[in-house]
């Protein structure tokens, strides 16, 4: 059978039976194809990358929505992996349509192979996080840090958290449930940091009011964190 694409045709042989398939395939590159690459400013592919660019489906139409949304051009190499990674023009599209811009192409690719969204960059704009870099963005969402969390942190005191933080709260399970907890105890000058250390040392809203109970004092989150230390024979 044939699979033909803008970039190239391919032209595949085989068999198949007793639940094997056997074949071969040739590729032959698209002239018309080359040209419209190089009138844009992009030399001839390598036989190679036409076939990859054809597995992608990249099409002319890709390249020059990409012009008109302002990217800088991609490198051949940069567009035959944004093809095999799924960018299309309408992902490309949507970031358009949602007013969100990045210099480099290459970008969508990253947020693509993350689970970045336009819906989250906006929403996680609008929770504060404005300014971070792309690779931030990208590490926030791989390390689950959503507009939710973000939103739930402020509403127990925690606001403009940094990116590190965040993402230290996130994977150490300190969200706005624990930290509500030690509020309610009474412990209202905990940094987000000092009830990181609380949680990892296993100490919870309980314990602290426990220990204050018998210093009749409110203790310092070192005081908690020497306590349970001792608690614990260390």
């Amino acid at each position: 059978f044939i699979l033909e694409r803008e970039p190239g045709t391919f032209t595949f042989e085989g068999t198949a039976g007793r639940g094997e398939l056997r074949g071969s395939y040739t590729f032959v590159g698209s002239g018309p194809f080359v040209a419209a690459l190089r009138r844009r400013g992009f030399g001839r592919p390598s036989d190679a990358d036409a076939a990859r660019l054809a597995v992608g489906n990249v099409e002319i139409t890709l390249i020059d929505e990409l012009n008109a949304s302002g990217y800088a051009q991609p490198t051949m190499r940069e567009l035959v992996r944004m093809g095999l990674h799924g960018v299309d023009i309408a992902f490309v599209r949507r970031f358009s349509a949602a007013g969100i811009r990045v210099a480099d192409a290459t970008v969508l690719t990253n947020y693509l192979d993350h689970g970045v969204t336009p819906e989250y960059v906006a929403d996680m704009r609008r929770a504060g996080y404005g300014d971070v870099t792309p690779a931030e963005l990208v590490r926030l969402k791989d390390n689950g840090v959503d507009p939710p969390f973000v939103a739930q942190l402020a509403a127990v005191g925690y606001n403009g958290v940094s990116v590190e933080d965040a993402i230290r709260a996130r994977d150490h399970g300190v969200d706005a449930t624990f930290a509500q907890d030690f509020r309610r105890a009474g412990f209202f000058n905990l940094t987000l940091a000092e009830l990181i250390r609380l949680r990892d040392h296993g100490i919870n809203a309980y314990f602290a009011s426990q220990l204050r109970e018998r210093k009749g004092a409110m203790p310092s989150a070192e005081d908690l964190v020497q306590a349970r230390q001792r608690d614990q024979g260390l």
